[in-house]
């Protein structure tokens, strides 16, 4: 008979159960359809961090691990018949709403078309799958979906780059996604190299892993890098949808003008809506005339364009490094860290 683990959530109704100790504690949520803070599942992202409060854990290496200790849910395997983790109180009520029955979303495997998988730079590719209307497809702005592929080898989280309608539903039946190409032999590549129309995907999710809280009024800038546009654009876009004249922008920070992504997008939804704005920076071109672009790092732009973000939510997406960086100096310009929500993404 299989040994069970119980998993609790300090000061909340969220439990879930491991059926044997070689599952983490995070692949045992994500079975349990709970839905917890999560990125990479390799340890690198560190979005899954959480506070041991009570019982005793095992990580990858057998070592054992106890209360009061910070640990990576992905990484961390029950080793007690109970095992409570804790969460700051801002991120706890975030979960607490996202895990509640009468909004959560159940994760599902779906096997899905392609119906373009097209270059939309030298190193990205748009990937859009067909979503038959009968599978009543609902997801939450910045979700995103594991594409798995050769019998589950292979599997990576992509973000949605659509927003959902006020159902939650999409406004079309296509999917879609931006894929980088980081050369090495991950599941990015064979997208870039192998995948065409007409061929078949397994997915599953949707995952509303980007953990944020956003009150109708609340000033909003999203800063992302390189595709960490997905998730920030599937926001904005909800946000502005609910309210017409949020004041919201948009920073996305590229290597050069063949690597901007969604420009036409962000040019509509400042035609559409009269508080939305964008800018662009290019980290590797020099400056040149008549062009509306910026020109160098987060560091070196931001602060020309907010003094003080003291009142500000933001939103973060990107690299492990852009991520941290951005943060970094988000603080130093007076962003409050309650009101900073990230997603990391892995290069693979």
């Amino acid at each position: 008979m299989e040994k069970k683990y119980l998993i609790s959530i300090k000061d909340s109704n969220i439990k879930f159960n491991a059926k044997n100790n070689n599952y983490s504690i995070l692949d045992s949520a994500i079975a349990s359809n709970i839905i917890l803070p999560h990125g990479c599942k390799s340890g690198a992202c560190g979005s899954c961090a959480s506070k041991l409060t009570k019982g005793t854990i095992s990580n990858k290496n057998s070592e054992l691990i106890s209360k009061n200790n910070s640990i990576l849910l992905c990484q961390s395997f029950p080793n007690s018949k109970e095992v409570i983790i804790e969460y700051t109180s801002d991120e706890l009520k975030i979960l607490k709403e996202k895990n509640r029955n009468n909004f959560k979303i159940i994760p599902k495997e779906l096997l899905l078309q392609v119906v373009e998988n097209k270059s939309v730079t030298p190193m990205v590719k748009k990937l859009s799958l067909f979503v038959p209307p009968k599978l009543n497809f609902k997801f939450y702005p910045g979700s995103h979906m594991d594409l798995t592929y050769e019998n589950n080898k292979l599997c990576r989280k992509y973000s949605i780059i659509n927003s959902p309608n006020n159902s939650l539903n999409l406004e079309s039946n296509i999917v879609s996604f931006l894929i980088v190409n980081h050369n090495r032999n991950g599941l990015s590549k064979i997208i870039h190299n192998k995948i065409k129309p007409g061929d078949l995907l397994k997915l599953k999710g949707p995952y509303a892993t980007f953990q944020y809280k956003i009150k109708k009024d609340d000033p909003v800038i999203g800063i992302a890098g390189g595709t960490g546009i997905s998730p920030i654009l599937s926001i904005v876009k909800d946000l502005l949808n609910k309210n017409h004249t949020l004041n919201a922008l948009i920073y996305l920070s590229v290597r050069n003008r063949d690597e901007i992504l969604e420009m036409s997008t962000l040019f509509k939804l400042r035609q559409k809506y009269k508080n939305f704005s964008f800018k662009i920076t290019l980290t590797r071109e020099k400056k040149l005339p008549n062009n509306i672009f910026l020109n160098g790092r987060v560091n070196d732009n931001l602060q020309k364009i907010f003094k003080d973000l003291s009142t500000h939510k933001v939103l973060i997406s990107g690299s492990d490094k852009f991520v941290d960086a951005t943060y970094r100096h988000v603080l130093k310009l007076n962003a409050l860290k309650k009101n900073i929500y990230y997603e990391k993404f892995s290069e693979n």
